[in-house]
């Protein structure tokens, strides 16, 4: 059990089976191998539909849904492996891959800005600040709600953070509550190993949940801090990596203000094991010396690769230049000096980074 001080001190009034329940959320939201679950599509379409009838019996959702026997309205593709229509509402299944994913999240809200979610929020906040406890709602949805969205993929940190957090907070006034915690089911669907994208904008029946065959490849960007031309090609990099699916790091969007650099680097670095450095003369002179940021990056990615870790890996990206840094000149390297070529380099990077590209089977014909 986590010990109780680790929980807010706007907690300790609470009754002691509301703090024993917070406790096991917490150690409940530890154990959770985010998008590594069992993946039963039956399961998930029962929590579905648990998740729906809480929901609705929350708030006034007559009007958010479609009247019996009528169809879908949304225009999915045709195929049981699209879409699945449960009566009341209705699961679009996103199989491909995670660019794909992310699409979606234009399109869907999980949080509680759509009249559906609003109704059942409302519900819980106007219960705890009738019943003071509406600070202890609030710091245990911060809680909760960080803790998740930091141990979860990039990519999946806003839905991570809502679940947990609204689920933290609908166990502070769950003893003064008429109905069961809405959220429970939803976060059973992340124990499941599914991605719950959300509901979709105009139909708020309609659900979109993402089946990742793996989580996202998550890589280290380690550039020279230069001119505004040469910063922004490697801005650039990062954020059409990241539309890739790639969850890319890059300092100036990671390290909030009065964070600590080298802490970021130290432990970003850890947990990528993939670092990209990209070559110019300037930063090669850099890591060659050890100096600045991108010499002790380099110094602890090589130490890294060093260990005999398998899965970690330093790709040059060549920018400028014809020289690798010293550490890294048996490196293959991936020309990004040509901008004509670059889409074609990027989708070539891309490939590499998520394991697209390798030696054809053993025993088949391949044609080139």
């Amino acid at each position: 059990m986590i010990d109780p001080v680790l929980l807010p001190n706007s907690c300790n009034d609470l009754p002691g089976e509301v703090i024993s329940h917070l406790q096991s959320l917490y150690e409940r939201l530890n154990a959770i191998t985010w998008l590594d679950g069992q993946r039963d599509e039956d399961r998930c379409s029962d929590l579905m539909r648990e998740y729906f009838a809480r929901i609705n019996a929350i708030t006034d959702a007559s009007r958010f849904q479609r009247p019996a026997g009528e169809p879908s309205r949304m225009r999915f593709r045709d195929g049981p492996d699209e879409y699945r229509d449960c009566g009341s509402f209705g699961i679009k299944w996103v199989r491909s891959d995670w660019p794909d994913a992310i699409e979606w999240t234009r399109h869907c809200y999980l949080r509680g800005n759509i009249s559906r979610l609003h109704g059942a929020i409302e519900y819980m906040s106007s219960i705890a600040e009738s019943n003071g406890r509406d600070t202890a709602r609030h710091d245990c949805w911060e809680l909760f709600g960080e803790s998740a969205a930091n141990a979860a993929p990039d990519q999946v940190r806003d839905g991570a953070w809502f679940t947990a957090g609204a689920m933290a907070a609908w166990t502070t006034i769950e003893d003064l509550a008429n109905s069961p915690n809405p959220f429970e089911p939803m976060l059973r669907i992340w124990e499941e190993g599914f991605w719950p994208v959300g509901h979709v904008h105009s139909y708020q029946d309609e659900f979109v949940v993402f089946i990742p065959d793996r989580a996202p490849v998550a890589v280290f960007i380690s550039y020279k801090w230069e001119d505004d031309e040469k910063n922004r090609w490697v801005e650039n990099l990062y954020f059409d990596l990241r539309r890739q699916g790639i969850d890319a790091k890059l300092d100036r969007y990671e390290v909030p203000l009065g964070g600590s650099f080298t802490q970021y680097m130290s432990s970003t670095i850890e947990k990528c094991r993939r670092v990209l450095f990209v070559v110019t003369p300037a930063s090669v002179e850099a890591a060659n010396k050890g100096e600045g940021g991108i010499g002790f990056e380099t110094q602890l990615a090589n130490s890294i690769r060093m260990s005999g870790d398998r899965g970690a890996f330093i790709i040059p990206v060549l920018r400028e230049g014809s020289v690798s840094p010293n550490f890294l000149r048996d490196y293959r390297w991936i020309d990004f000096r040509d901008d004509v070529a670059y889409s074609t380099r990027l989708s070539e990077l891309s490939d590499w980074l998520t394991g697209s590209i390798g030696p054809p089977p053993l025993g088949r014909t391949t044609e080139h």
